[in-house]
């Protein structure tokens, strides 16, 4: 009140959800972001994609560094760089371009890599072998 008797309003005061209410608007508002955002930042994977997920899961990336092989593999008869016989590893190059059906296509191509060490045991040298057998887990 003021010197006069009136009423004085300092501030009104608005409503502010709390509670349940506070909750409910919460999840609407998550749940309506999550609907916009995920439309337009989705893309659909492509077969080559799909491929390339699938290989993965036995064959490193070429570039992702050695130092976790995921299926041993042996280098046979008619490879190259005299690896017959040598134990290594499936690594994946993929978007590798290959005439197929003479048309020139994207694909995956997959080798087995064979590490050469010195004498002291430190990495030397590495080869592919495209002549190989995948050696059980």
């Amino acid at each position: 009140m003021n010197a006069t008797g009136d009423r004085v309003c300092i501030a009104k005061r608005r409503w502010r959800p709390s509670g349940a209410g506070l909750a409910l608007a919460s999840v609407f508002i998550l749940l309506a972001s999550a609907a916009l955002g995920s439309g337009s930042l989705a893309v659909a994977a492509t077969d080559l994609d799909k491929l390339d997920a699938k290989v993965a899961k036995s064959a490193i990336h070429v570039g992702a560094g050695f130092d976790k092989p995921k299926l041993p593999c042996v280098c046979q008869e008619g490879t190259t760089n005299d690896t017959l016989g040598a134990v290594g590893f499936l690594v994946e190059f993929p978007g590798v371009g290959r005439f197929i059906e003479g048309v020139l296509q994207k694909a995956i191509t997959v080798a087995c890599v064979v590490q050469g060490f010195d004498a002291s045991g430190a990495l030397e040298t590495g080869h592919a072998c495209n002549v190989f057998a995948v050696l059980p887990r």
